[in-house]
């Protein structure tokens, strides 16, 4: 039940959506004739079906599946499951994107593809990597499949992918971005999610690592605390 919009709008406050739907996206139209701000009902709508929200798991990321995604799926499940779909829909300049993000932390890291099954439907993401041969005297190419590469590689890949992804997430939210990441790649990570926020990507994350704090803006730092069985959010900028 949906009793009032406030967004900068004006509706009835006995506008009632009675259906399954607890969002009813597919219906707000109905219930924001008027705003101060320009803003639609599928202004809203598409804002929330873009919406990415991540806690992503390590073993899920490693995994392979179908290449394609049903049409109401995010751009990426909670867990990172989809992540070989996501790579597979990317065109060629995205793919470019996402490598040189990749390079940014991982010199070595020479392309990534899709290797597909052979019904053509599904597969798993590998990473193209340069060694130095035994001998020293040559540079060898290896295929790493998803399974063998490390847990921040893979966490890197997803957050990448979606970056690189347009259009991208509406609302992109990480939770403990620093999993499973060295100090260089948490900075690289940091660097290409602010990047995003300025084309106007709304990125919230959450985070246990005073270190990591150290490399965000104060302002942009929300403190989250428990009192007294309640939820409490402050600007760490106004706390004493």
């Amino acid at each position: 039940v949906l009793d009032t919009i406030e967004y900068g709008t004006r509706v009835s406050n006995s506008a009632r959506i009675k259906v399954l739907d607890r969002l009813a996206l597919s219906r707000i139209e109905e219930f924001l004739p008027e705003s101060s701000f320009g803003i639609t009902g599928k202004d809203i709508a598409a804002f929330w079906e873009n919406a990415v929200f991540l806690r992503l798991e390590p073993t899920d990321l490693a995994r392979g599946g179908p290449l394609k995604r049903a049409s109401a799926d995010p751009l990426l499940d909670e867990i990172g499951s989809s992540l070989t779909a996501l790579i597979d829909g990317l065109d060629a300049d995205e793919r470019e994107d996402l490598n040189e993000m990749l390079q940014s932390v991982l010199p070595d890291v020479r392309q990534i593809a899709v290797l597909r099954s052979s019904d053509n439907r599904s597969g798993h993401y590998a990473v193209t990597e340069e060694f130095a041969a035994a001998d020293a005297k040559r540079v060898d190419q290896f295929i790493i499949p998803s399974w063998m590469l490390s847990e921040g590689t893979r966490r890197m890949t997803a957050i990448f992918a979606l970056l690189a992804s347009r259009p991208g997430p509406s609302l992109l939210c990480i939770e403990e971005i620093e999993n499973g990441l060295d100090p260089i790649a948490v900075r690289k990570v940091l660097h290409y999610l602010e990047a995003a926020a300025r084309r106007g990507v709304q990125v919230i994350l959450t985070t246990h690592s005073p270190w990591l704090l150290d490399h965000v803006p104060l302002e942009a730092v929300q403190l989250v605390r428990r009192v007294q069985g309640d939820t409490t959010y402050t600007r760490l900028q106004d706390d004493p």
